[in-house]
């Protein structure tokens, strides 16, 4: 029996435009096998490069890609929160768009859902990030590890797949810090990991430097954690603000 599920695949993008051709195709190759339907939400974080108009020419030849234009520079958190919000399936996933997350890794989430997960992340076994990255990556597993106040270590990941339903309710407070995972992991403990080789990047560098890490990791535990102290440290802002929205209508 053919599959009915339909997924949405969110994309943050940040000068991806080498990429973004072989990923949406890898996905909807992926997608077709297992949901009844696919559409992917592509969000614009203000590149530099021509990323924006290589989405509209995707577009233009499928219109299941729909596309998010922000104003400023937001992070790659803000706006992949950003397009969840705009997420019109069943099931929806978020991967990178270097390329380091592949589009096959869709089906080993699916497997984990379909045995009752709500929250699924996949994690790498080997990651190919530089050095600073990875210690980045380790202080952010401490940093939710403290949160959780969890005895068996965590780990997260920017590429996961999750119920629609987890989205329903999702409140920022007006904060001007969101993270995604954390505010997947506050609904549900139906978690579940799954492995994956991790790509080298094909195009371009990341946009992280080991300072934004550190302030990721500050900021997970000053809006994150119950330390009531900490509050006062919590800024109020507006996380994104959309410039274009292309969604409805026939792209073709």
């Amino acid at each position: 029996m053919k599959p009915k599920e339909k997924l949405s695949v969110v994309i943050p993008v940040y000068n991806g435009s080498k990429s973004l051709k072989t990923l949406c195709k890898n996905i909807f190759h992926t997608g077709r096998k297992y949901f009844g339907s696919v559409e992917i939400i592509l969000v614009d974080d203000a590149s530099v490069d021509d990323s924006y108009s290589v989405m509209m020419e995707l577009r233009k030849s499928d219109d299941r890609i729909k596309l998010i234009k922000l104003r400023q520079n937001a992070g790659q958190q803000n706006a992949t929160f950003c397009g969840i919000q705009y997420a019109t399936g069943d099931l929806i996933a978020t991967l990178d768009d270097d390329l380091q997350h592949p589009p096959k890794i869709i089906s080993a989430m699916k497997v984990e859902i379909d045995k009752g997960a709500e929250l699924v992340f996949a994690v790498p076994s080997r990651r190919m990030h530089k050095r600073y990255r990875r210690i980045g990556s380790r202080l952010t597993f401490l940093a939710f590890n403290l949160i959780l106040k969890s005895e068996k270590p965590v780990q997260i990941s920017s590429c996961r797949m999750f119920k629609a339903s987890l989205k329903t309710g999702q409140e920022n407070e007006n904060t001007a810090f969101v993270y995604v995972s954390a505010e997947l992991m506050k609904k549900t403990d139906s978690i579940a990991w799954v492995p994956f080789g991790h790509e080298e990047r094909v195009h371009g560098q990341s946009n992280y430097t080991f300072s934004k890490l550190l302030k990721i990791f500050a900021n997970l535990i000053i809006y994150y954690s119950d330390f009531k102290i900490l509050r006062r440290f919590r800024k109020r802002g507006e996380l994104y603000e959309i410039e274009t929205l292309e969604m409805e209508g026939d792209a073709k």
